[in-house]
């Protein structure tokens, strides 16, 4: 399925996100398609936990979520 989710990030955001991304103080603001890196593997992480119940509610799917320890690399990183 592709999605057509709507994220609305002004300028400070994108700036916050792409220094955390990164891993730089530099003024560059997250891009389109680092953004839809990051999302992918957000939901491909999600995916493998195998400590989160398929049967658990929204808040605390929510939670468990926030307990995650992530790993994504930028795009360049990936090559």
């Amino acid at each position: 399925m592709i999605t057509n989710i709507s994220i609305e990030l002004n300028d400070e955001q994108r700036l916050n996100i792409g220094q955390k991304y990164h891993n730089s103080k530099a003024k560059k603001m997250i891009t389109r398609k680092e953004l839809n890196h990051i999302v992918e593997k957000f939901i491909e992480q999600i995916e493998v936990q195998s400590n989160i119940p398929d049967d658990m509610g929204i808040e605390n799917f929510a939670k468990a979520i926030a307990k995650m320890t992530w790993e994504i690399s930028t795009i360049e990183e990936k090559q």
